[in-house]
């Protein structure tokens, strides 16, 4: 029987009224799936608005298409508020239990989370994760991380390289690392008051101590000396100067010259300002521009440093030049006002 006719349909044994089978008498037409890659064709009635010939084909079309509800809130938009409101009435007194939690967690770890490898920027582009980032920021302000999960941290991390933690990440964390350190070189007093009371508390345990022991004592055996001697002789040492500490300051740099330079600085460190009390000793006598050779002892050349900061400047050495030199000038041309 040709479908649409409904002549011989019968219903509890009796024949459909004509009437009734004019009324579902309609004309049919054939479409093509709107779906480009199937291309199959289909009859449906005029009326209908079908334009897929199944379901699969449908979804099929809908994949990679935003939402209807992307980006839309229940502040902005009335259907999402009243579907707001009956979910949040569902879930009350709901709670998840415990295994249910595990295997949600399972089955989003790992490869199987959407977000694995990906940053803020590739997963919901540069706009949304500048406001994702700004909320995280602040909500996160003034919170701390609990005992238990700094020590899961600490767990989870040690012995590991960044690049087995953050996988193909571990460049831009080693960068924003060392963003977040400039400047940051010298810790501040409640820092080292922390890190005090923290050794103390730590050496006060006697298992503690006996372990710090025998790693120093294996750490510094004869033969690792001489491994280390080996390796950092010379040309080898990232302190080699081409034999310059071997070249003796001259005759007029004497312990006369030394305490006038001291008595000008006050037997203040020009760096830190560390006392020669705090210093344990007399402060050292710095050349600021690094030439033994030069036999002018010229007070402008020198400054007076505690011995950490006089082991300090030997790095870097263009930049505590400037550093020096534009101190000594202020003070020179404060004292002609």
């Amino acid at each position: 029987m040709p479908i649409g006719v409904y002549d011989h349909c019968e219903i509890r044994g009796r024949k459909l009224p004509e009437e009734t089978l004019k009324k579902r008498r309609k004309s049919r037409e054939t479409r093509t799936c709107a779906f480009f890659d199937c291309n199959n064709t289909f009859e449906v009635l005029v009326t209908s608005t079908q334009r897929y010939c199944n379901r699969k084909c449908y979804w099929k079309s809908r994949k990679g298409r935003p939402s209807w509800n992307k980006n839309l809130t229940k502040e902005t938009d009335e259907r999402i508020a009243i579907q707001a409101k009956k979910i949040s009435k569902a879930l009350e007194g709901h709670s998840v239990s415990e295994e249910t939690r595990e295997k949600i967690r399972v089955s989003n770890s790992g490869e199987n989370n959407p977000k694995y490898g990906k940053t803020y920027e590739e997963y919901y582009g540069e706009e949304e994760a500048k406001e994702i980032k700004k909320k995280l920021s602040k909500s996160s302000e003034g919170r701390e991380q609990s005992l238990e999960a700094r020590r899961k941290m600490s767990v989870a991390k040690k012995g590991k390289t960044f690049e087995e933690i953050y996988g193909v990440k571990s460049e831009d964390m080693k960068d924003n690392l060392r963003i977040k350190l400039i400047g940051q070189h010298f810790q501040t007093k409640e820092s080292k008051e922390r890190i005090r009371q923290a050794s103390t508390e730590r050496w006060q345990d006697e298992e503690y101590r006996r372990e710090c022991i025998m790693r120093i004592s294996n750490a510094f055996s004869m033969e690792r000396k001489k491994r280390y001697s080996e390796r950092f002789t010379g040309e080898n040492n990232p302190n080699w100067r081409g034999g310059v500490w071997i070249d003796p300051y001259p005759p007029e740099f004497n312990e006369e010259f030394k305490t006038l330079i001291r008595e000008r600085d006050n037997h203040t460190c020009q760096l830190c300002g560390k006392t020669k009390e705090e210093n344990g000793r007399k402060l050292d006598v710095h050349h600021i521009y690094y030439d033994k050779s030069n036999s002018d002892m010229d007070s402008k050349r020198f400054v007076a440093l505690c011995s950490r900061c006089n082991s300090k400047v030997n790095f870097n050495r263009e930049y505590w030049t400037k550093f020096f030199e534009s101190k000594l000038k202020l003070r020179i041309d404060a004292a002609l006002v």
